[in-house]
């Protein structure tokens, strides 16, 4: 018998959420179909047109310049150039002298079971190349990575990546 009251009164209450939820979706939409009503049917405003006048309107004279005002005196133009000429010949200049540190030759040490990422930071340290990160692009882009050998290398700043390379994967 309890099922039997339990149903009866859940359903009594899914009827009375539908009615209550249809109630408050009806009067919401009357207010959104209410303003969009209004949005698409603007209220008139009645404004009064004036016709445009028939006669052209006339100038009136103007009264003379009293003698206490100074009269507008056009200057004459005068024919000077507008740009400044400057002079066609361009003094000599120095070039600065850039003077290249001297390359010195570094003894560079790579322990056995080092990688790739690691021997590019020791040879940054060492002041060998001057980006650790460009230097690990340029062997990754050549596959270059994985021969690289270790043990005692000399090496010098004025290298290029491709001698450098050259000289760890012991081809040199």
């Amino acid at each position: 018998m309890k099922k039997r009251y339990f149903m009866f009164g859940f359903g009594a209450g899914m009827i009375a959420a539908c009615i209550i939820f249809f109630i408050i979706y009806a009067k919401q939409r009357e207010a959104w179909v209410r303003d969009v009503q209004s949005a698409a049917n603007p209220r008139r405003v009645a404004v009064q047109i004036t016709p445009p006048p028939t006669a052209a309107p006339t100038l009136q004279p103007t009264e003379p310049p009293s003698p206490s005002e100074e009269p507008l005196i056009e200057e004459p133009l005068t024919e000077e150039p507008l740009v400044e000429e400057f002079p066609t010949e361009v003094p000599p200049t120095e070039e600065p002298i850039i003077e290249e540190p001297a390359s010195e030759t570094i003894l560079v040490v790579i322990p056995r079971g080092t990688y790739g990422g690691d021997i590019c930071r020791i040879l940054y340290e060492n002041g060998i190349v001057p980006d650790a990160a460009e230097f690990q692009t340029f062997l990754a882009e050549n596959n270059y990575m994985r021969n690289l050998q270790f043990g005692e290398f000399n090496l010098n700043s004025g290298m290029s990546y491709q001698e450098i390379s050259e000289i760890l994967r012991g081809l040199r």
